[in-house]
C-alpha cells in the first residue's frame, strides 16, 4: 500500500518543489563528475548523492522522476523498521495500524513526490528507533549512531538523533553503548564538515543553520521574541497537518495512556524527545509542517496504541469500529488523489524551451527557481526573490533572459529596457500558459 500510494501521488505531481531543484541540480553535477558541487549548497549532500546513484541505473528516466523514485523508494522501505518498532511496543495489530497511517499519511507521501529529502530521512529515523527500542547492546547502539549519521547527511536535524541516543543510553547505565553510538556517528559524519571546509564556504556543522536563521528570526520585522511567539501559536496546526489530523491527536492520547516499558525504560521519552526538541527549534524559523514530519514517524506507534484502545472499547460493535477506522484514515486517503503543481507546469515547459535556445555561459534571472533549473542553470537560493534582486541579476552581462511572475515580483519595464531587454515572443502554447500564470519573459 505504501508503494502504491507514493506512486499515485508522484504521478499526480507536475513539478518538483522549490528546494528539490537544488537536490536535482547537485545530483546531476555529481553524475557529470563534479562531486565537489555537493558541498557548495546550503543543503546537506546525502539526498542528492542518493539521486546521483539512481540516475545511472535509469538513464532514460527524467531527473525529476528519478528523484521521486529515490525519495519514495526509501520512504517505502521505512515501513519495515517501523513495523518491527511498533510491534515491539504494541502488538501485531498495532504494528499494522502504524504502517497504515504511515503508508497513506498525506505528507509522508507528498514530500517524496516533491523530490524532498524526507523519504530517506523517514527510513533512517524509523530504523534508528527500531535499533534502540529493544535489548541494549553495543552493536545496536553502534547501528543507531550510524543511522543518525545517515539522517544528518540528509537533513541537519538528524544530528539530534545521536544526542538523544547517547543521553538515553548513558542515563540507563549503558555507558559503553552510549560511547559506541557517539563514536560511530562522529566517524561516519566527519566527511560532511570536512567537505564543507574543503569545497564549501568553510568549516561548519551545517550551512543550513545560518540560512534558516536569516530567513527566520534574523529577518523578523517585530523582533525575535515576537517572531518566536507568533510561530509557536502555529505549531499545533503544523503538527496536525504534517503528521495527520487524526494521527497526531491519537498520538497524544496514546503517549499519555501507554504504560509499556522497554528493557531500557520508558520508551515514550526516547521516541518523543527528537520531535520535542524540533518543536522548540522550528518557531525560530517557521512553524511549517515539513519540519515536523521527519521525527513525526516516531509518534505513529503511539497513535496505533490509541487506535487499539478505541477498538477495545468497541469490541462487539464491528460497524462502529469500521467507521472509526475509516475516520482515522479517511482524510488522508481523500487528499492523496489530488493533482499538485498543475499551475506551475509553465515553469517546467518554459525552462526547457529556454534551455534549447541559450548558449553555454548564458544565464537566466527569475523569481522561479524551477524555471531556472529546467533551463539547465543553477537555481537561486530557496527563498523569496524580490524584484530588486532580479534587477541586480539583470545587470550582469551573461544574463540573457528575465522571467517573472508579474503579480508577485515587480520590476519596472523601463529599467529592463535600459539594460537592453525587450519582451520575448513565445510560441502559442507557451504564451497561453504564461498569460494564465501572469509570467512575463524578456530577452536581450
Amino acid at each position: 500500500m505504501a508503494a502504491v500510494a507514493r506512486a499515485v501521488v508522484a504521478l499526480l505531481t507536475a513539478v518538483p518543489s522549490r528546494d528539490a531543484t537544488h537536490y536535482l541540480f547537485l545530483a546531476e553535477r555529481a553524475v557529470d563528475g563534479e562531486p565537489a558541487e555537493l558541498f557548495r549548497s546550503v543543503f546537506h549532500p546525502g539526498f542528492p548523492l542518493l539521486i546521483a546513484a539512481v540516475l545511472p541505473i535509469f538513464p532514460g528516466l527524467a531527473p525529476f522522476r528519478a528523484g521521486q523514485a529515490a525519495s519514495a523508494g526509501a520512504g517505502v522501505l521505512a515501513v519495515v523498521p517501523l513495523f518491527f518498532l511498533a510491534r515491539r511496543l504494541t502488538d501485531q495489530r498495532g504494528a499494522v495500524w502504524t504502517c497504515l497511517m504511515y503508508a497513506v499519511g498525506t505528507w509522508f507521501c507528498r514530500h517524496p513526490a516533491d523530490v524532498l529529502s524526507e523519504g530517506p530521512f523517514y527510513l533512517c529515523v524509523a530504523a534508528w528507533g527500531e535499533r534502540l527500542v529493544g535489548p541494549a547492546s553495543t552493536a545496536r547502539a553502534t547501528a543507531a549512531g550510524l543511522l543518525a549519521a545517515l539522517a544528518y547527511a540528509c537533513r541537519p536535524e538528524g544530528a539530534l538523533l545521536v544526542v538523544v541516543a547517547s543521553c538515553w543510553l548513558w542515563a540507563h547505565r549503558s555507558r559503553t553503548a552510549a560511547v559506541a553510538a557517539a563514536a560511530a556517528f562522529c566517524i561516519a559524519a566527519a566527511p560532511l564538515p570536512a567537505g564543507w571546509a574543503l569545497w564549501g564556504d568553510g568549516f561548519t556543522l551545517t550551512p543550513k543553520a545560518a540560512f534558516n536563521l536569516e530567513v527566520g528570526i534574523g529577518s523578523a520585522e517585530h523582533g525575535a521574541w515576537s517572531h518566536y511567539a507568533g510561530e509557536l501559536t502555529r505549531l499545533p496546526g503544523a503538527l496536525c497537518e504534517g503528521i495527520g489530523f487524526a494521527a497526531f491527536p491519537l498520538a497524544l492520547i496514546g503517549a499519555v495512556s501507554a504504560r509499556r516499558r522497554t528493557p531500557l525504560g520508558d520508551w515514550r521519552v526516547l521516541l518523543l524527545a527528537p520531535l520535542a526538541a524540533q518543536c522548540a527549534v522550528v518557531p525560530m524559523l517557521q512553524s511549517h509542517h515539513r519540519f515536523l514530519t521527519g521525527f513525526g514517524v516516531l509518534t505513529l506507534p503511539f497513535a496505533a496504541h490509541a487506535v487499539l484502545w478505541v477498538a477495545h472499547r468497541m469490541h462487539g460493535k464491528p460497524i462502529r469500529a469500521a467507521l472509526a477506522g475509516c475516520a482515522f484514515l479517511g482524510l488522508d486517503l481523500a487528499r492523496l488523489p489530488q493533482s499538485r503543481g498543475e499551475e506551475r507546469r509553465i515553469e517546467r515547459a518554459l525552462g526547457a524551451w529556454l534551455a534549447a535556445r541559450l548558449h553555454p555561459g548564458e544565464q537566466v534571472a527569475s523569481d522561479m527557481p524551477r524555471l531556472v533549473y529546467f533551463a539547465g542553470r543553477r537555481p537561486p537560493q530557496p527563498r523569496r526573490i524580490p524584484g530588486a534582486q532580479v534587477l541586480r541579476e539583470a545587470r550582469r552581462p551573461e544574463v540573457r533572459v528575465i522571467a517573472l511572475v508579474r503579480s508577485r515580483t515587480s520590476v519596472p519595464d523601463e529599467a529592463l529596457r535600459q539594460l537592453g531587454f525587450a519582451p520575448l515572443e513565445l510560441p502559442e502554447p507557451l504564451r497561453r500558459q504564461a498569460d494564465a500564470r501572469d509570467v512575463a519573459v524578456f530577452g536581450r
